[in-house]
Formats: C-alpha cells, structure tokens, sequence
C-alpha cells in the first residue's frame, strides 16, 4: 500500500483513510442504560489501557451513563488491568474481585472491558460466595466464543462482523468504481448479547 497509495483499500477498526470504526462508547452507554432499568444504581469497571481506542471508548461510554443517570461508582469499585498475558490478565481480575467481593459496600453491576477480566471476576465471584446474577450483574466486552466457554455465560457486547463487512464491501466498491463517498468513516454499533450474567436488581 505505501508502494501504491491509490489502491481501493478499507481498514477495519484501525486509523486510515478510509475505514470501519466500531462504536463501543454508544455500545457501552446502552449497557448502563440496560442494568439502570433492571434496577442497578451502583455500578463498577473493569477497565484496561486507556492508549488503545476500544478501552477509552468502553469508559468514555460508562463515564457518560454514571454521570447523566446519576449512579452510584466509588473509586474503589473501578480499576484498570494490564491486559497483557491471558494468565496474568486472569490472576489480576481474581485477585481484585477477591478484594472487592469481601467488602460490604460493593456494586451491584460490574462492566469489564474484556472478557478474560470477566473470567476472571466470575471465578472470585465463585470463590466469595457471591450469586451471578441474583447479587451481581455482569457485562463484558467478549467474543460469542469466549463469553459462552464462560460459566455462567457472560452477557456481552461484541464486534458486529456482519454489519462491518458488509459496509466495508459498500465503501470498497465505492472506491474501486470511483464514486464520490459521504465520508472516510463509517461507524457501526456492536452487538450486545444478554445471557446469564445480568438480571434483576431487588434492594
């Protein structure tokens, strides 16, 4: 492509000139917005790396609903993982749910950026004696693979290939038949899958 830049070429979920962009801010704003009206007010994040887009944009979006909904989210019920290494990603979410799940002022929804810190939360969950979904609620950003090798399965909000290759054709097309396009970007909304992590809430 450096050699040729005139080539019809679209990106996906990566900066170019022309591209397919996911909107998990949006995404992850709606899951709030889902736990609200199950009647969750204190919720808590299990974030990562804030230089990677896909990290900011989940707490950009989670930020954004705690603060216009007026909900509950304590420093010490949020935290930031490496995310780097499947077993180091998966021993740091443990050893933080440990934590968490042992104090007695704790959220009753939990967002995870990823779905090993998922795993991860479900097995201290497991651990502290502490019922997914009956006294927590959990939404992670997974695959449908990984979210369903989870036990429970994990509800979550994933990429939406069918939407984001199909776009991606429309603007190559464009491309190749030169046509004039609306825009370089085009953004779609991930898909959220609820499953057995997330459920009412009853004072």
């Amino acid at each position: 492509l450096k050699k040729n830049p005139k080539f019809p070429f679209v990106a996906f979920e990566e900066e170019a000139e022309y591209n397919i962009m996911s909107d998990y801010a949006l995404s992850f704003y709606k899951a709030v917005q889902y736990l609200v009206a199950l009647g969750h007010r204190r919720f808590g994040l299990v974030g990562g790396p804030l230089q990677y887009r896909r990290q900011q944009q989940i707490e950009d979006g989670f930020r954004r609903a705690v603060r216009e909904f007026g909900l509950e989210s304590r420093p010490e019920w949020n935290t930031r993982l490496a995310l780097v290494s499947d077993a180091d990603t998966l021993s740091e979410a443990v050893g933080w749910g440990r934590g968490l799940f042992r104090r007695p002022d704790r959220p009753s929804a939990l967002i995870c950026t990823d779905g090993r810190a998922a795993r991860g939360i479900l097995y201290a969950a497991c651990e502290t004696k502490v019922r997914v979904p009956e006294e927590l609620s959990l939404l992670a950003c997974s695959s449908q693979t990984e979210a369903e090798q989870s036990f429970p399965a994990v509800s979550s909000i994933a990429w939406n290939a069918p939407e984001a290759l199909f776009k991606g054709v429309y603007l190559l097309r464009g491309l190749m038949e030169r046509r004039t396009l609306p825009g370089h970007t085009i953004e779609i909304e991930p898909v959220m899958t609820i499953r057995k992590t997330t459920g009412k809430y009853f004072a």
